[in-house]
């Protein structure tokens, strides 16, 4: 592992231990090929009473994935690489409304990430895309 690679991995631990979550660094570069991919991905077939939330999952220690990802009761997945994951979140929409059901969230994205946990190993964390796309807005104003 080059240098660079294993002080970005201290640096992750570091902030996640500090926030009380999990955490994963990527370079600006990196973040908007991922946010590029995903934003190309199509959405899984249309299920009455649901609607499909875009999002990225990240790898943050443990092993990559390394095998195509099967959906879940929680949502469905697509390779982005082997340190990042494209998902759809499965979310409920509130009874005769067209809007999300805030009691039913089916544990959110937190479920996305322990679904790909659980199929891959190691420690992942997800985001909605419109919330990466909004991290990766910021990144290149204070970069520029």
């Amino acid at each position: 592992m080059r240098a660079a690679e294993n002080n970005r991995l201290r640096v992750a631990d570091e902030l996640s231990l500090a926030l009380a979550t999990p955490c994963a660094i990527l370079r600006i570069e990196e973040l908007g090929a991922h946010v590029a991919a995903a934003e190309k991905a199509e959405n899984p077939p249309n299920e009455l009473g649901f609607r499909w939330t875009k999002g990225i999952a990240f790898w943050v220690n443990g092993k990559p994935c390394t095998v195509t990802l099967k959906p879940t009761v929680h949502g469905a997945f697509f390779p982005i690489n082997r340190y990042t994951v494209g998902a759809f979140k499965k979310d409920k929409i509130a009874e005769g409304k067209d809007t999300l059901d805030k009691e039913n969230r089916g544990g959110g994205w937190g479920a996305i990430s322990a679904d790909i946990a659980k199929a891959v190993g190691g420690t992942w964390t997800s985001r909605a895309l419109d919330r990466v796309e909004g991290v990766l807005a910021k990144a290149h104003r204070s970069s520029g």
